[in-house]
This record gives structure tokens, C-alpha cells and sequence, in this order.
């Protein structure tokens, strides 16, 4: 029944022919491209490549979790084709929030018709729908964490047993490798607080130290992730950040009508009307529609519960939790956090995440006690009254979120002329695509600009300006179109591709109002400078300041992303520099010799060489790698450990669960 009911939402029949695919805006201009890149590489080398060759002068992709999530419901996605995975990716995500929904609310004894509404209703809630067209797979992917982990620990108050506690240790683990941390940070946070008051406290302290020894395991991941952080935009003077939404008060009454600030352009509702906030990442991140009848649920649930006529059950907590993310939410806030220095995840108003649940499980428990109650109206029992509110919760519920459903064509809008120009041009050159063009060039070639949350702070510095205030701009999205000719030659860029005018380059042609513009005197992408014109700073950084440096790219080997090999005679001493962003996993080795790696203009590299014949191989190693490693294996022996010690303590378990006769 729930797969039925959460099918008719998310899977039009039209999907079935593989031509099309679910509207997703982040997905097509972010996900998909990663997924290509992984599928690339893992099918012809059978390695995840360490460097993205493919966004700002290149990135660290391996270590970067939001490049690519090792959640096992995203690794399945490298088996389908990208231009339609994201179809399987949102019934997927549904299925899984609702069976953990359903399952969650059965432990706490709610009847298999509660259960049932309540699982389809955080299936089908307005926080779930707008992302799958907002695109925002992550956290699409991690939204039943809360009642996954909720519905363990359940289990665990009642069978003290090896089996559930491997439950626990793997789902933590999983969630803790998700590519987007917000939604399973929640979850992992409330859920430690949820065992608190749901568990005795030898059980807690079990809880807590299985959900550490699945972080530890998880460390081959995040050590490097970390590694990238402290080195990431991140630790660069930002300006506010027009994605780091706080649920503004106005937006309050959207939980009772969703659409009375209006809507963007894309949501396509008749008749139109514009969404009334400057920001529309304002819309995205405040959908928080749920249905009338949970929010009566909870008030009544909360009355009743203060009344200690409601008491029985974890009602309580799950009322004060879901007040509590309210505020947390709201600009009130910042009452609360105004002498903190550092934010730990933005978006706040994501925090309705916690609050939607708690409401959704409340209306499970409305509708068995008033299914369960003996009074009558009109000779209408309680089941009919359960039955008539229950379908207008669904049509109502429905035809909210059918909204954000919608099907576009699968495979990029198609641009031959374009393609063909590119192709026959770029060679080993850089180009500049706006991010947000479907067309199928886009992240086909290395570019210069990125959509990305966690960039090298070094690039970013140097390509980003500076507000009024002397800080650098806040964004996660910047396109090759936005620099100017000399900044796009300097870097190597051969073409750009915007539907923008830009009078200072040389346009090639236009496609569907989208124009092709080549950038004059490109600086080679791998270039010889004699050693006279370099300014060595330090040991390690030099200036190299020739217009015209000898282009060495036609002698550059670059099967896989993470090495390059460069043979070439040098007339003199000298430095090669390359175009690609200086990062600290860069090795290289001049004719088998290890070598530094400079950074050429505050951040790009260079290789110092002498006369003569030379063969520089450059590798990239994914910082933070083995020390990673070595911690998870370390947890995974303390797992081991934890579970073999255990014997007494599941004897002890079955020996008070199961009395003797």
C-alpha cells in the first residue's frame, strides 16, 4: 500500500520509456556531472580518481563528499545510466524514508493504518518533494535517517542482541559517508538523545559507543574530508552567504497555506505568482507543507500529553523536539548563537526537518485514539470519521506536492554546432560553460568555473572578488563568463560558452541563444618559462611573468586525472608551469627525482628543470588518505572487539527477556 501511494507520486509512467527524467535543478547541473566523472573513471581504470580535472582549474574529488558520496544508495546510482538515475534515486529515497517511517511508528505501537499514513504522508511531505526539484540528492538520499535510527534504538529497549546493534553500528556508518552531513548530524544528534530517555543507561552508553566506532570506521572518508576543509574556501574571510537560509517568521503561515508567498517560475502552478522573498534559496529551504491534520495531531497530542492523558510512549520528547528545532530555526536564534564564531552548517531553517516528523508521528497517534475512542456523531463512527479525514489529508497532501513532480527530457538539449566546434578546438585547452547550460558539452571538458560548496581556497582568492567590505564573495556556483578576457586568457581558456553578450571576445556562433566565444592569445595550458623570467619568492612559490611562454601541451600524457607525464627538451634553465590549481597532494618527480611542486602566482604549480632532455611526472595523492585508513581499521578491530566481549551481556539480555520455567 505504501509503495503504491508513494509510487503515484514520484513515478509517472512516462519514466518508463527512459526518454525522460524527474526535474531536478541541482541534480542536472551538479550530480550528474560527478556521476559521469566517477562512472569514467571507475569503469576504465577501476580506481576513484583523486583530482577533478573538470571545475576550477581542478579540485579534489576522491576526499570531497559532496563530490561523490559513499551512502550505498548512491553507489547503486553508478549502475544506471546519470541521465536517468535520478529517477531511481528519488523512488528509492522514498521507499526507504517510508518503510522507516512505517516501521518506526509500528514500535511504538501504532496500528498498521497509522503507521501506513504516516509513513506516506514524510514520503509525500513538502520538505521531501521540493528537493527532488530543487535536485538536492543528498539530503533527498538521508532523509530517513531520523526514523531509521529512531526505530533501531526501539528495537534495541526491547531485543538486546548482536543482530540490532550491527543495525546500529551499520546505519551510522552509512550516514556518516552521505555527501551532504546536515540532515544525518540532526539525526545522529537527536537520536542520542532520543536513547537517553528511550534506554537504561548500561544500553545508552552501548548506543553511544556504537555510534562512535561506526564514526571511526567511517574516518577513510572523513579525515580526508577534513584535511579538505581546513585548506577549502571555508577558512577564507566570507561575506553572507545567500544559500544560508533562517526560516523567516513570515514564513510561518506556509504551514498552514504553502503557497501564500507565491512560488518560483519553475513550479509552473497556475495562476503565476512570483515568490515575494528576494532569495528564492528562501522557497527551497522553508517548502514545509505537511498536511492540517498533523499540525492538529500535534497540538492536541502536546495538550493531551501535558494532561498525563498521553503520556505512555515518547511523546513527550518528540513534542519538546519538535518546538525546540522550531526555534532553532527561527531568527531567535541568533540569540543563542550570537557569541559563537563559526557556523556549523548553514541553512538553520533545515532544522524543520526534526519538527516535521514529530508532527507526522503525532498524526499517527491522532488517528488511532480517535479510531480507538466510543462516542458517535450522527450514527458516523469513528472509523468513518478516520476514513473521511484521511482522504482529504491524502488529495490535500497530494496535490501539494504533485507540484514539484515534474518530467523533462533526459538527455540534454542538443547543440551540434556547438559540440562540433568544441571538439574539433578544445584539444588540451580549458573552456569557460556557463554551469546552469544543459547542453551536453557541459562538464565534458575541463572548466574553469564550479559548482561546489567546498572549493581550494587559494583559486578562490585569486578569481573571486571582493565585496565593499573587503571580504570575498560567499557563493557555491561561478561560471567561466564572469572573468575578464585577460583573466581568461592568462588562464588558458580557449572558448566560453554563455548566453550572454560579452563584446570583448570573439564570437564564433550562436545556437539557440546560446553563443560561442573564443578568447584570443590563450596562455598554454602547460608552458616553458626560461629561469630569467621568474622571480623565485621562497623556496616555495615563484612569479613567472613571460606573455609568451613556449606551449609544451602537445607533449603532455594524461590518461587518468590524478597523474601527468611531461617529456620535453629545455634550452635553458627554467620552470614549467601548469595550468591546474596548486594543491598539497601534488607530487612530482624530474627524470625519477622527487622534486617540489611550486606554487606559480599564489596558485597554480610550476616545476623547476634544467637544460636538457626532461620528464617530469606529476601525481596527485589524496591528503589525509592513509591516516583515514588506518582509523577505520582501527575501529573496525574496536567493533570487533566490542561485539566477541559481549557474550555475557546478551546472555544476561535473553536470561531477563525470556524467564526460566
Amino acid at each position: 500500500m505504501i509503495t503504491l501511494a508513494t509510487m503515484a507520486l514520484y513515478f509517472p509512467p512516462k519514466i518508463l520509456t527512459g526518454r525522460f527524467s524527474i526535474v531536478g535543478l541541482d541534480y542536472f547541473q551538479l550530480h550528474r556531472c560527478r556521476l559521469e566523472y566517477a562512472r569514467e573513471f571507475i569503469f576504465r581504470s577501476f580506481c576513484l580518481p583523486g583530482w577533478y580535472t573538470r571545475e576550477f582549474l581542478g579540485s579534489p574529488f576522491w576526499s570531497n563528499l559532496h563530490n561523490f558520496s559513499w551512502l550505498p544508495n548512491h553507489l547503486m546510482l553508478l549502475l544506471f545510466n546519470p541521465a536517468i538515475a535520478y529517477n531511481v534515486a528519488v523512488i528509492v529515497s522514498a521507499l526507504l524514508s517510508a518503510g522507516a517511517m512505517f516501521f518506526y511508528c509500528r514500535s511504538i505501537e501504532l496500528s498498521h493504518l497509522a503507521a501506513t499514513v504516516s509513513a506516506w504522508t514524510y514520503a509525500a511531505s513538502g520538505f521531501f518533494a521540493s528537493r527532488v526539484m530543487a535536485g538536492q540528492l543528498h539530503i533527498l538520499e538521508t532523509y530517513g535517517s531520523l526514523p531509521l535510527l529512531f526505530w533501531i534504538v526501539e528495537k534495541y529497549s526491547i531485543h538486546r542482541t548482536r543482530s540490532v546493534e550491527l543495525c546500529l553500528l551499520t546505519a551510522v556508518c552509512a550516514l556518516c559517508l552521505s555527501g551532504h552531513p546536515q540532515i544525518p548530524a540532526y539525526s545522529i544528534g537527536a537520536s542520542i538523545v532520543y536513547a537517553f530517555f528511550r534506554l537504561d543507561r548500561k544500553l545508552f552508553f552501548r548506543c553511544v559507543t556504537l555510534m562512535a566506532q561506526a564514526i571511526a570506521i567511517s574516518s577513510f572518508a572523513w579525515i580526508p574530508m577534513l584535511m579538505l576543509l581546513v585548506r577549502s574556501s571555508r577558512t577564507i574571510d566570507l561575506g553572507p552567504a545567500t544559500n544560508n537560509v533562517i526560516f523567516p517568521y513570515g514564513r510561518l503561515g506556509a504551514y498552514l497555506s504553502p503557497w501564500k508567498d507565491g512560488w518560483p517560475a519553475i513550479v509552473m502552478r497556475s495562476p503565476s505568482q512570483i515568490f515575494s522573498f528576494s532569495n528564492n534559496a528562501d522557497f527551497w529551504d522553508t517548502v514545509c507543507y505537511v498536511g492540517w491534520l498533523p499540525i492538529v495531531s500535534f497540538i492536541g497530542g502536546l495538550y493531551l500529553s501535558f494532561r498525563r492523558k498521553f503520556i505512555d510512549g515518547p511523546w513527550l520528547f518528540l513534542g519538546g523536539m519538535g518546538v525546540l528545532s522550531l526555534v532553532m530555526s527561527l531568527p531567535l536564534r541568533e540569540h543563542f548563537f550570537k557569541w559563537f564564531p563559526w557556523t556549523l552548517f548553514r541553512s538553520p531553517a533545515r532544522q524543520i526537518y526534526l519538527l516535521n516528523f514529530s508532527l507526522i508521528v503525532f498524526l499517527g497517534a491522532f488517528l488511532d485514539r480517535l479510531a480507538q475512542s466510543r462516542w458517535r456523531i450522527k450514527n458516523v463512527g469513528p472509523i468513518c470519521l478516520v476514513a473521511v479525514l484521511v482522504a482529504a489529508h491524502v488529495v490535500d497532501l497530494y496535490r501539494h506536492s504533485h507540484a514539484f513532480v515534474r518530467l523533462i527530457s533526459a538527455e540534454p538539449v542538443p547543440m551540434p554546432k556547438i559540440d562540433a566546434a568544441l571538439k574539433a578546438g578544445v584539444n588540451r585547452a580549458r573552456v569557460g560553460i556557463d554551469f546552469n547550460i544543459f547542453i551536453d558539452a557541459n562538464r565534458k571538458y575541463d572548466d574553469v568555473g564550479f559548482y561546489n560548496a567546498v572549493t581550494l581556497a587559494m583559486p578562490y582568492k585569486q578569481l573571486l572578488p571582493k565585496n565593499s567590505l573587503g571580504q570575498f564573495e560567499n557563493v557555491e556556483e561561478f561560471s567561466g563568463s564572469q572573468l575578464s578576457q585577460s583573466t581568461l586568457s592568462r588562464l588558458g581558456i580557449k572558448f566560453v560558452v554563455t548566453p550572454r553578450d560579452r563584446t570583448d571576445l570573439t564570437k564564433q556562433l550562436t545556437e539557440k541563444t546560446i553563443n560561442l566565444y573564443s578568447v584570443p592569445n590563450p596562455t598554454p595550458r602547460v608552458g616553458f618559462f626560461p629561469g630569467k623570467d621568474a622571480d623565485v619568492t621562497d623556496k616555495e612559490q615563484v612569479r613567472l611573468e613571460s606573455s609568451a611562454p613556449e606551449d609544451l601541451t602537445g607533449v603532455l600524457e594524461r590518461n587518468v586525472p590524478d597523474e601527468m607525464v611531461l617529456s620535453f627538451r629545455a634550452p635553458e634553465a627554467g620552470f614549467v608551469q601548469f595550468i591546474e590549481s596548486w594543491d598539497i597532494g601534488w607530487r612530482a618527480q624530474l627524470n625519477g627525482k622527487p622534486v617540489p611542486v611550486l606554487k606559480s602566482n599564489e596558485f597554480l604549480m610550476a616545476v623547476p628543470v634544467a637544460p636538457g632532455d626532461n620528464t617530469i611526472r606529476l601525481f596527485f595523492r589524496t591528503p589525509g588518505k592513509f591516516p583515514g585508513l588506518l582509523i577505520s581499521l582501527l575501529g573496525i578491530l574496536w567493533s570487533i572487539r566490542f561485539f566477541t566481549g559481549s557474550s555475557i551481556f546478551y546472555k544476561d539480555a535473553v536470561s531477563r527477556a525470556v524467564p526460566m520455567t
